[in-house]
């Protein structure tokens, strides 16, 4: 039986950096997309139903601590990781929001093998109970 892959949204104004995160998210098994700023972020939240997002705090158009609290309005099990390049920051702000709820802060910059390793902690991909990878394969 085929499981539905982690399907992570990934918000960033840098476009290589949400292309280059994208690109290998979607090399592990992972469901991925991207968005570049913090309005598209909720119009592409709608169409993918994200498990995880995966956003800079500094974006045009909404920040992204409010586009993410407004993701998890929409969708309450959605998880968070927030990049930040000043993490101090970062946690103030979100300290003031009552509203965020299951948030975690990484500092810019980060190295690609550690994000990764905290998404597969916060989302892990599905196996079989042989342990292989299954993925669903989309036309």
């Amino acid at each position: 039986m085929l499981r539905e892959q982690p399907r992570v949204l990934i918000v960033d104004d840098e476009r290589y950096v949400a292309d280059t995160l994208v690109a290998m998210l979607r090399r592990e098994g992972y469901e991925a997309i991207a968005a570049y700023d913090g309005c598209d972020a909720l119009e592409q939240a709608i169409h993918l139903k994200p498990e995880l997002v995966i956003s800079d705090v500094h974006l045009s158009k909404l920040n992204g601590i409010d586009a993410v609290i407004q993701i998890q309005r929409m969708f309450p099990d959605c998880k968070a990781l927030l990049f930040s390049v000043n993490k101090t920051i970062a946690r103030l702000a979100l300290g003031s929001l009552n509203q965020a709820v299951g948030f975690e802060i990484l500092q810019k910059p980060v190295r690609p093998q550690d994000v990764l390793e905290k998404i597969k902690s916060v989302v892990p991909l599905p196996k079989t109970s042989e342990g292989i990878l299954e993925i669903t394969h989309y036309c």
